[in-house]
């Protein structure tokens, strides 16, 4: 993961970034609206895993459709995400008014 300076709404990489995030979050509240969601929280089913595992197939897909279909590339953006995970899961806390995971020991 390159280190990136500090958020620039009018820098492009930040503003598509930025985009991105929205329209997932967006995405992931009409989920919740859904029918089929009720009907599984209902019964119980751990849907914020199950949200989970869906959403991040699909953030893969969408990842994958701007690269090449190769191993290498794919293997690419795996290595990629998972560099990217850490970061991720504070700016979500941040959002949340959470300050930053401790460093794991």
């Amino acid at each position: 993961m390159i280190a990136r300076p500090a958020f620039n709404p009018a820098e492009p990489f930040d503003a598509v970034a930025n985009l991105a995030k929205r329209e997932v979050a967006h995405a992931g509240v009409l989920i919740t609206q859904r029918p089929e969601y009720k009907a599984a929280e209902a019964d119980d089913v751990d849907v914020g895993e199950a949200v989970m595992a869906g959403a991040l197939t699909a953030v893969c897909g969408i990842v994958m459709s701007h690269f090449k279909e190769s191993d290498e590339a794919h293997a690419a953006i795996l290595a990629a995400m998972a560099d990217y995970l850490p970061q991720a899961i504070d700016q979500a806390r941040s959002i949340l008014g959470l300050p930053p995971l401790p460093e794991a020991k």
